[in-house]
């Protein structure tokens, strides 16, 4: 018994050390400085959005806010901390890693309440507006007894059976039974039965032996899943790299020849056809110029769009600088006889051109969503300076 927790506690303290590890690179002053600045420019803007808001707008954002706890809720992680070897080595010890597996949901599920609490006081403003703040009493506590029951349903499912699709997709509709009657629904119909029917019957039918590949494979998905989040930000051993074919960005790649395939052009072609075709990296900008789109149409405020366009530009390439070591590491990088200092040349155009065009859908956006003459002076000058910027921070960085 004492070995196995050892065992575990260990994996528990390596993992939360290099989480701690990683939060620091991500958190850094320009990070925070602009979070700082976010957060500010919220807490100015809700209580005038609130005065000035209609019903529709009120009950539209604090079903968003909602529904955003309730996929987190939701797709939270299991944590089982089994490696692929331990259906051999530690299956003697089998019983005792039972009794410690209450303990990691007890911790999985403070967290969730944390998670609840923070979303309901934010959204609580709302709800004193809307005069619906009777009810938030009955919602608060469904949330918690449907959270007890469906996390353990999960964790079980994930040790015992196997964890799919369709059992995220109905533990989802028993969060989102409980937050409609909350916003559409005078009477309180106890919703949170339902998760605890789920767990019932579930349990009534469970298999009494842990099923320790499938527990493995999924906490294996979960930390490539971290460290594909984290590579947002900072470069991390992650174990495969999926490449898709992407026909259709073929558009952007200049056709080589025997002409024009010279040492001059040679890593742009190929740095840009790794960008285009990587999962990791097309998509990653396109997801953060969403997030930021959405904050700027949010706010509609000139300081604010200023900060955005600035900041997506140094998170874009922290995020890309990345490549130019991994692509480093890779065989063909170093079969044509180019000088390094060629292949950096091309991989900063090609960087700086992508983060360039990204920057300029951005402004324009955030300008449409804000029209004034005012607004467009003051984001092209933003967009010049974000420029400059650009071109200082591939510098220095390589």
């Amino acid at each position: 018994m004492n070995e196995i927790k050892k065992i575990l506690n260990l994996r528990i303290k390596k993992e939360k050390e290099k989480r701690l590890a990683y939060t620091k690179y991500i958190l850094n002053s320009h990070l925070l400085m602009f979070l700082l600045i976010l957060v500010g420019a919220i807490i100015f803007n809700y209580s005038n959005w609130l005065k000035n808001s209609t019903k529709l707008e009120l009950y539209s954002v604090i079903f968003i806010i909602q529904i955003l706890l309730i996929y987190i809720l939701t797709t939270i992680k299991v944590k089982t901390y089994i490696k692929d070897a331990d259906s051999v080595f530690l299956l003697p010890q089998e019983e005792n890693y039972k009794s410690i597996i209450k303990s990691i949901i007890l911790n999985t599920i403070s967290k969730k309440f944390f998670l609840i609490i923070i979303f309901i006081f934010v959204s609580y403003p709302i709800i004193h507006v809307l005069g619906i703040e009777y009810k938030i009493i009955f919602y608060f506590l469904s949330m918690l007894i449907s959270t007890i029951f469906l996390t353990f349903y999960k964790f079980y499912k994930v040790f015992y059976d196997h964890l799919n699709n369709k059992d995220n997709i109905i533990i989802f509709l028993i969060y989102l039974f409980i937050l409609i009657n909350l916003l559409f629904i005078d009477i309180f119909i106890p919703f949170f039965i339902l998760s605890i029917l789920l767990f019932l019957i579930f349990n009534r039918k469970l298999e009494k032996y842990i099923n320790w590949e499938n527990a493995a494979k999924y906490d294996n998905n979960r930390i490539e899943k971290y460290l594909k989040f984290i590579n947002m930000f900072v470069d991390v051993p992650i174990k495969t790299v999926k490449v898709a074919r992407r026909k259709y960005f073929d558009i952007l790649l200049k056709k080589l020849d025997s002409k024009n395939f010279n040492s001059n052009n040679a890593y742009k072609f190929y740095y840009l056809r790794s960008f285009l075709r990587q999962q990791n990296t097309v998509f990653l900008l396109a997801r953060l110029l969403v997030v930021m789109l959405f904050v700027g149409a949010t706010f509609k405020n000139i300081y604010v769009s200023s900060v955005i366009i600035v900041f997506f530009s140094y998170l874009s390439i922290i995020q890309l600088i990345p490549m130019y070591r991994k692509f480093n590491n890779i065989l063909w990088c170093h079969i044509l006889p180019i000088e390094e200092h060629l292949k950096l040349k091309s991989f900063i155009l090609i960087i700086k051109r992508i983060v360039m065009i990204f920057s300029a859908i951005l402004s324009i956006v955030l300008v449409i969503v804000d029209f004034s003459v005012v607004n467009c002076v003051v984001i092209f000058i933003v967009y010049i300076v974000n420029i400059g910027l650009i071109k200082y921070l591939l510098k220095k960085s390589l």
